[in-house]
């Protein structure tokens, strides 16, 4: 709702648009999954529910002249495809596909329990019409959308592999590579995995490996709960810090400050906050501005902050990991997750890309081994936070954020 296009809303109306959300009315919904398989029949799904509804040519006489151009173009695109639909009573068109995606999952379950051999998945694409107002149909992603964009390019990838090539010669062990590409591979198989509690465990996975030390006698568990924040602590105030740079180009405000410039240096003078909080046009901007002039002129907020940060995230690791529990030992089947599977993508993402950084471009055996491994990392990231206690914010955004290129 707080968008740069929407600069004439006030601060109060756009929350009681975002009120407005939760209030809506139930409608009914019609939604359209694309089966992936040679081998699918309608006959099993209608079996195990008799409300699942074939899309042959009846159905699609009977919509393709009120639905909108998009969908007509889905429904005549995959005439040749198993189709099928199901009507649901949901508040808004996303809320439809999510719900029917779950039930669709859940009896398509039941179908593999009788034809183990036969595997039938759910296109990424779905089509959902509204009752009220066929004409506004729509197609939108049927998978579940993690929040959060990370970025990929030729240039991000080519710096990416560069640096696990040049491992090979910063005496980094094989089996440290090998946790990282590991980790890596979990990474991916979250990532493309369709189901939530297939990615979480995943992610989870990927996390626990590239933490696990058989020279610790800590808990894989405890080690990410100690080491974890405070590496992400080392590098939260430039992570804000630059997620502001962006959003006073994006709302227009960097053209009204002197220096503005990707190396953050502007942000340490107490008089640019000024500025942003007298030309900003958003209210949000403006008390962003003043807690990062609090930081400036009072490095003793940075330090309360950093350990609200670090106690958040041990305590959201520990929720993740009971999450975690109940899926391994319960069986439980999570449908509502979806930001706590968005959070774990990005601890995982986060640490692969640190301790790559660290292997590949700082490499530095601090526990004198005669190697570099993780555990170098980790006692390195928890010596540079200690050493910054109590110091500027100029100190702080001199910390490069490993991942600054990805988001």
């Amino acid at each position: 709702m707080v968008h740069a296009g929407d600069a004439e809303l006030s601060f109060s109306e756009r929350f009681q648009g975002y009120k407005n959300l939760f209030n809506r009315t139930k409608s009914n919904y019609t939604v359209i999954f694309k089966i992936l398989s040679d081998e699918f029949q309608f006959r099993e799904l209608h079996q195990i529910d008799s409300n699942y509804i074939q899309v042959n040519r009846r159905f699609r006489s009977i919509h393709l002249p009120i639905v909108s151009e998009r969908v007509a173009r889905f429904l005549e695109e995959n005439k040749q495809e198993k189709l099928v639909a199901y009507k649901i009573e949901a508040p808004d068109h996303y809320k439809a596909i999510e719900l029917c995606r779950a039930k669709l999952s859940r009896d398509l379950d039941l179908y593999h329990l009788g034809f183990s051999g036969i595997k039938n998945s759910i296109d990424k694409q779905a089509a959902v019409i509204s009752e009220l107002a066929p004409e506004r149909a729509s197609t939108a992603p049927s998978n579940y959308q993690l929040e959060g964009y990370t970025r990929g390019n030729q240039q991000i990838f080519t710096s990416l592999l560069a640096k696990v090539n040049s491992l090979q010669h910063n005496n980094v062990p094989k089996e440290t590579t090998d946790k990282l590409l590991s980790g890596f591979r979990y990474l991916r198989m979250g990532s493309e995995s369709g189901e939530l509690e297939t990615k979480m465990l995943n992610f989870w996975i990927g996390l626990e490996f590239i933490f696990t030390s058989f020279l610790s006698d800590q808990k894989t568990i405890d080690r990410i709960r100690t080491f974890f924040p405070l590496c992400h602590a080392l590098i939260y105030v430039r992570r804000n810090l630059h997620d502001f740079h962006k959003a006073l180009s994006r709302l227009g405000v960097s053209s009204h400050i002197p220096n503005y410039s990707d190396d953050l240096e502007y942000l340490c003078n107490f008089n640019v906050y000024d500025i942003v909080m007298d030309k900003s046009p958003s209210i949000l901007l403006k008390i962003r501005a003043k807690q990062f002039q609090e930081w400036f002129a009072n490095p003793g907020s940075i330090d309360r902050r950093l350990k609200e940060h670090i106690d958040t995230l041990r305590w959201n690791i520990s929720r993740l990991y009971r999450l975690r529990n109940e899926i391994v030992h319960n069986a439980a089947v999570k449908s509502n997750i979806s930001p706590n599977v968005s959070h774990l993508k990005y601890y995982l993402t986060f640490a692969l890309n640190s301790m790559l950084e660290f292997l590949s471009d700082f490499p530095t055996d601090v526990d004198s081994d005669g190697k570099i491994t993780i555990e170098d990392y980790l006692i390195s990231q928890q010596i540079i936070l200690g050493s910054l206690k109590g110091k500027r914010m100029s100190d702080y955004v001199s910390i490069k954020n490993p991942i600054e290129m990805l988001f």
